[in-house]
């Protein structure tokens, strides 16, 4: 089975191009999906990110709290590395598992094999594939784009934010 990325910038059509795949019954992942997972309560990364964080990151139940992390590394690189080394080993390693547990999978160079349900490629939805220098994983990649001032648009309706923000 091929291993397919499907990558952009935010806002740019990712979730709608894997929706579409996915109707199609093409084998999906979400990375931010599995980001969520590592941030819900029990999580092992959870009890690292309050320590490296504090406990203002920690919400009432026990899981981290999106809104309070984005405050803290929104504008802090350094912290925003550090938030992403300790989620993004975990997010690879299940994606991975992932492809690995798809039936009919195969190595890489055996492009003729079709899984039991027919499919031959599998899609994972990594917005920070290049920026994690994770690419080389992948047979194909597939890059969402869209006009910029739509991008922008998206982006204002999906998070609420200012035109500046948005920037």
């Amino acid at each position: 089975m091929l291993r397919v990325a499907l990558t952009g910038g935010i806002a740019s059509g990712k979730s709608c191009v894997l929706a579409r795949f996915a109707a199609l019954g093409i084998p999906t992942v979400d990375a931010d999906a599995l980001v969520h997972e590592a941030l819900a309560a029990g999580s092992p990364a959870v009890p690292r990110i309050v320590a490296r964080f504090g406990p203002g990151v920690l919400a009432a139940d026990g899981s981290a709290d999106h809104a309070a992390l984005a405050e803290v590394v929104f504008n802090d690189a350094t912290a925003r590395a550090e938030l992403e080394a300790m989620l993004h080993p975990e997010v690879f390693r299940r994606i991975d598992e992932w492809f690995i547990s798809l039936p009919g999978n195969r190595p890489p160079s055996d492009t003729g094999h079709r899984t039991s349900d027919g499919a031959t490629f599998a899609i994972a939805d990594i917005p920070l594939l290049f920026e994690t220098r994770h690419d080389g994983l992948f047979d194909r990649i597939v890059v969402t784009v869209c006009d910029p001032e739509e991008q922008l648009e998206r982006l204002k309706r999906r998070n609420g934010m200012s035109d500046d923000e948005a920037r």
